[in-house]
């Protein structure tokens, strides 16, 4: 079998489409929701004024991998289901591998999706 591999850097699309949404709004922070930030690689958010919310399920690798991540304001950890998500609070939602890892993926989303401001965008790596 060939190997793969990607056309795109590790300041990737997800990076850059997060920093052209805050370009977009040059007056106030951009609030940004990392649902899975048990994924080890943080956003490059360089000269982007935000907040970064990590939130993904509460298991001991997991915890360990988001509690290192240094780009993180704050971080809830538990039954993706139900974790508090604020209606309307997020300019940016970045959902890394989790879907594909996750029972009820559907329920997930839609509850994540509440959390998007309009305007916003949902950026999904699977």
């Amino acid at each position: 079998m060939s190997e793969v591999r990607s056309v795109v850097s590790r300041d990737d699309i997800f990076s850059r489409r997060i920093r052209e949404q805050a370009a977009g709004q040059p007056d106030r922070r951009l609030d940004v929701l990392v649902a899975g930030c048990g994924w080890p690689e943080p956003l490059d958010l360089e000269g982007v004024q935000a907040r970064v919310t990590g939130i993904d399920e509460d298991l001991p690798v997991l915890r360990a991998s988001a509690e290192a991540r240094k780009d993180l304001d704050a971080l809830a950890l538990g039954d993706l289901r139900s974790v508090p998500v604020p209606p309307r609070a997020f300019d940016v939602l970045h959902v890394p591998f989790l879907l594909e890892r996750i029972e009820h993926p559907e329920l997930v989303l839609d509850r994540l999706l509440t959390g998007l401001r309009p305007g916003g965008v949902l950026l999904l790596r699977i």
